[in-house]
């Protein structure tokens, strides 16, 4: 096969490149986030990240991961597509509800 014309994403389309816009936006953000003061003098935070929240969502994040990609890569893709629609319905639903005054 001749590529005619070669891209910075390669034959495939695949990019191997960082992406430089999401980069950009990530550390403005986490200063922004770190830098405001925590209101409660109880709870153990840095602006607004919890130390104990993230001490727990970490470890759990690392130990979930590959059981979600070994799910994902066992469904079919109609399979998977269906699954993350109705993820999508609740959530919105869930969204709705709650600027109703529901939940």
């Amino acid at each position: 096969m001749r590529i005619l014309h070669p891209t910075p994403a390669g034959p495939r389309g695949v990019t191997t490149a960082p992406n430089r816009t999401a980069s950009s936006y990530r550390w403005p953000a986490l200063v922004v986030l770190i830098s405001i003061p925590a209101r409660s003098a109880t709870s153990i935070a840095v602006g607004y990240v919890s130390l104990i929240g993230a001490v727990l969502v970490m470890p759990m994040s690392l130990v979930t991961a590959p059981l979600g990609v070994r799910a994902a890569h066992a469904m079919s893709k109609r399979t998977l597509e269906a699954a993350f629609g109705c993820y999508l319905l609740i959530v919105g639903s869930r969204f709705v509800l709650s600027l109703v005054g529901g939940l």
